[in-house]
């Protein structure tokens, strides 16, 4: 047995712990609880669902088994969300990580927001010059990352990332692309191709 081992309380303390609060646990006590306890993290989750459930039960005495169920569900399904919210840095800086944090990965991503991988790597590596992605885009990447417009506009801002880590002091100067280019030379379809086309950029929406 580690000494870590040793120190760790069992899971009747931590879920007392849970209990004892006044409400249910905020998105911000759920990341402070999975950090500080990540070995019980399913179970914190699944507790705090219980306790949500709770909450959100009607006063009735008597509730049907298709009321049961949709508070379940609904409290599952937002538990998950404070979960994938509380993995997230309080400032977007990896767009890949905050991908991952949300359930995603980069082909649900890509295929949620409309884009392919090619392109979903340039916005990414923050290759693609800010000026030029689509406001509809912007909109959409903020919304599937439960992330505020401002924080997605003020990632695309950040310097551009080189494909590959290089030792020299001198790092090469990385060259980046207008989104209609990356449109054109991308795997989409002519239609998506269009569409993306036709879309105004989000810089010219803003002046």
């Amino acid at each position: 047995m580690t000494a870590a081992s040793k120190m760790s309380p069992p899971l009747d303390d931590v879920l007392d712990e849970i209990a004892s609060y006044a409400t249910v646990p905020s998105a911000q006590q759920l990341r402070e609880l999975t950090a500080k306890y990540p070995q019980f993290e399913k179970e914190i989750v699944d507790f705090v669902t219980d306790l949500a459930a709770l909450e959100m039960a009607p006063t009735e005495d008597e509730i049907s088994v298709g009321d049961a169920q949709g508070i379940v569900d609904r409290t599952m399904s937002r538990v998950n969300q404070m979960l994938f919210d509380s993995k997230k840095s309080a400032v977007l800086t990896d767009l890949y990580a905050d991908i991952k944090a949300s359930g995603h990965d980069s082909d649900s991503f890509r295929r949620l927001i409309g884009i392919d991988l090619s392109i979903l790597d340039c916005v990414a590596r923050r290759l693609v010059r800010p000026s030029s992605v689509p406001r509809r885009l912007v909109e959409a990447i903020a919304f599937a990352l439960n992330r505020e417009l401002s924080m997605v506009r003020e990632f695309l801002l950040m310097p551009p990332v080189a494909a590959t880590a290089y030792k020299s002091r001198n790092k090469p100067q990385v060259q980046q692309m207008g989104f209609k280019d990356l449109v054109e030379h991308s795997d989409l379809t002519d239609v998506e191709k269009r569409r993306w086309l036709d879309e105004e950029a989000d810089g010219d929406e803003r002046g």
